[in-house]
């Protein structure tokens, strides 16, 4: 019977072992993840560190300063700067017309001499105007005349008086009419008996024809 008995092979069991293990991880206080991680890496290497995104510092606030810019000098505005720095007529002044007012009706315009030369310029009397349309031609229709009297609601002008102007002085004179409907863009100036001709071009048209009267006072110092 013992004989039979001892060709049988004998399996050993696991479960002692099994317990046996368990046993032991339990007294160590480790777990089975931390045991399944060193399997993993039995160096114990540490984690590689965790990369954080950082957003980009937002520009400083308030609006972006606007490049320079390159510029040349400033251009005068007012038309005696501009005129100044223009060669000297022929005859000695300087000529320009400005709108000055206009109110019920009425308009008025200053003309303007500027005594440009290096010599004293005499004046005396009224000067000589003629009205001239768009295509350059006086227009026919439109009178011009000594005084202001013949000008509806015009003030009286002052009566002539002789005067000189030294050099860079200047004169002035009054020009009025009643609004009408057709433009004229020029005048054609004498300042005094034996002076050239001026064209002269007011910084607005005068909106005086086809028929009108355009009274002009005296010369008067500025």
């Amino acid at each position: 019977m013992i004989g039979r008995m001892s060709g049988i092979r004998v399996r050993p069991s696991w479960k002692p072992l099994a317990v046996t293990v368990l046993t032991a991880l339990a007294l160590s206080g480790c777990g089975l993840p931390t045991e399944l991680e060193r399997e993993l890496d039995p160096e114990g290497r540490p984690p590689p560190p965790t990369q954080r995104h950082t957003p980009a510092p937002a520009p400083p606030g308030g609006p972006p300063t606007p490049a320079p810019t390159a510029s040349g000098p400033a251009t005068p505005s007012d038309p005696a700067a501009r005129d100044a720095d223009q060669p000297c007529p022929a005859g000695g002044v300087r000529l320009r017309a400005e709108f000055a007012a206009a109110a019920m009706g009425l308009r008025a315009m200053t003309l303007t001499l500027t005594n440009c030369g290096e010599k004293p310029y005499v004046l005396d009397g009224y000067p000589v105007i003629r009205v001239l349309g768009e295509d350059g031609a006086p227009l026919p229709g439109v009178r011009a005349v000594r005084g202001l009297d013949d000008v509806f609601q015009a003030p009286p002008a002052a009566d002539p008086t002789a005067f000189t102007l030294a050099p860079r002085q200047s004169a002035v004179a009054d020009l009025m009419w009643r609004v009408n409907t057709e433009p004229s863009t020029a005048l054609h100036v004498t300042a005094r008996p034996g002076a050239p001709r001026v064209t002269v071009t007011p910084d607005e048209h005068l909106d005086v024809g086809p028929r009108n009267v355009v009274g002009t006072s005296p010369w008067r110092p500025r």
